[in-house]
C-alpha cells in the first residue's frame, strides 16, 4: 500500500506514493512505521510475528560531511521477542551489512562507485566481521579504458571466498592489492563496448585467470549484439520475427587461444 495523502504530520516532507505496507510471501505485513522516513528515504521496516514479537530492518545514510552523502551506509536486523515492551534496550540485534564507496581520487573507482559490502554479526558487545566483498572499476586512465570499458563499468568482483584466498595467500589487505592480485583472484571480471555499455566479455573463475593474472581455471563468455536488418517497421508475426540478437560463445580453458571447447548459442530479444 503506498500513502497517496500528501504531507503526514510526522514528516517534514510529501510521503504521497511512498511505500506504508506490503505483505511479504510468508504472509506477514512489512510496514514502515511512524518517523520511518527521513529526507525521502526509509529508514526503518518492521513486521510482527505470528508469536507476537517483532522483527526490524534500519536503514542509515552517509550524512552531508561524507563525500557519499545519501547512499546507503548501513543496514542492520534485530528482533523484538514476544510479550517485551517496545523500547531500544528489549530489541536484539542481530546482524548489519556496512557499505563503503570510491571517494573522488581513487584509483580503482569513481565517486559514488560502491567499493566493499562488510557482513557483520553481533557479539553480545560489538559487531563482529563475518565476511567482505569488495569491488573496482574501469577508470580513465587504465590499460584499454576506452575500448573495454567505460568511467563507472564494473571490472572486477571479488566475493567473500575469493576475499579469503588473498588473505590466506598473504595479502593482508586485499582492498588495496595491486591490479595483478586482484586479477589472480577475482571471481568474476567484465569488458564492455563502451559506445553501448553492454557487456561484451564476462569471465568466472576460481582465482580469475584471463583477467590478466595466472589464477586458476577459467570459463569465459563472449556477447556480441545485432539488429535484424529486415525487422519490419510493422511486424504481423512477433512470435516469429526476431529484432535484436545476442550471440553468446562459451569458453572453457584457461587460454582462449590455445583451441579449447567453445560453444556458440542465440539469445533472441524483443
Amino acid at each position: 500500500f503506498f500513502d497517496l495523502r500528501g504531507e503526514d504530520s510526522d514528516q517534514a516532507f510529501d510521503l504521497r506514493a511512498l511505500l506504508i505496507s506490503h505483505p511479504d510471501a510468508s504472509g506477514y505485513t512489512v510496514s514502515v512505521p511512524s518517523g520511518g522516513y527521513a529526507n525521502g528515504q526509509v529508514t526503518e521496516l518492521r513486521r510482527t510475528l505470528s508469536d507476537g514479537g517483532q522483527e526490524r530492518i534500519e536503514y542509515a545514510y552517509y550524512d552531508n560531511t561524507s563525500d557519499n552523502e545519501d547512499r546507503l551506509e548501513e543496514v542492520a536486523f534485530s528482533r523484538l521477542p514476544s510479550g517485551l515492551a517496545d523500547n531500544p534496550s528489549n530489541w536484539v540485534k542481530v546482524s548489519r551489512a556496512a557499505y563503503a564507496y570510491y571517494g573522488d581520487s581513487e584509483s580503482y573507482g569513481t565517486l559514488n562507485d560502491l567499493k566493499t559490502v562488510t557482513r557483520q554479526l553481533w557479539s553480545g558487545s560489538a559487531w563482529s566481521d563475518v565476511n567482505v566483498s569488495f569491488y573496482r572499476y574501469w577508470k580513465s586512465g587504465q590499460t584499454d579504458f576506452g575500448t573495454k570499458g567505460f568511467t563507472h563499468g564494473l571490472k572486477y568482483v571479488v566475493g567473500p571466498a575469493a576475499y579469503q584466498r588473498m588473505v590466506d595467500d598473504g595479502i593482508t589487505d586485499p582492498v588495496a592489492a595491486t591490479a595483478t592480485q586482484v586479477a589472480d583472484h577475482a571471481d568474476n571480471y567484465f569488458e564492455y563496448d563502451p559506445a553501448s555499455r553492454r557487456v561484451t566479455r564476462e569471465v568466472a573463475s576460481n582465482g580469475c585467470s584471463g583477467c590478466g593474472g595466472s589464477g586458476g581455471g577459467m570459463a569465459g563468455d563472449h556477447f556480441a549484439y545485432a539488429d535484424n536488418p529486415s525487422y519490419p517497421s510493422s511486424p504481423t508475426d512477433l512470435y516469429n520475427t526476431w529484432k535484436r540478437r545476442t550471440t553468446i560463445t562459451h569458453q572453457v580453458g584457461d587460454d582462449e587461444t590455445d583451441g579449447d571447447e567453445s560453444i556458440e548459442s542465440l539469445v533472441f530479444v524483443d
